[in-house]
């Protein structure tokens, strides 16, 4: 794999961690509200907020595990380079 190629697997790997964080801070966010709604008294708001968070730390979730695919593929290229290089 040269070093283009690294480039643009390092590029994608950003996108997908920032994304995954984005959607890790809106399912808390999502859950402050929840706690927010049983405290003010809206059980039913409330329980739509909490299955929002959850798909959304679903999601979060499934974009951490495609990153640690593409992380754990780059870590192998430049394992077996290195390898080549002994």
């Amino acid at each position: 794999m040269n070093l283009l190629e690294q480039i643009q697997l390092l590029r994608k790997r950003i996108i997908l961690i920032r994304n995954m964080q984005a959607f890790g801070i809106a399912s808390i966010f999502s859950c402050v509200l929840t706690m927010f709604a049983v405290f003010v008294g809206y059980p039913f708001l409330a329980n739509l907020l909490f299955g929002l968070s959850l798909l959304i730390m679903s999601a979060s979730l499934l974009i951490s595990f495609r990153e640690t695919m593409l992380s754990v593929n780059a870590l192998k290229i430049e394992l077996s380079r290195t390898e080549q290089l002994k």
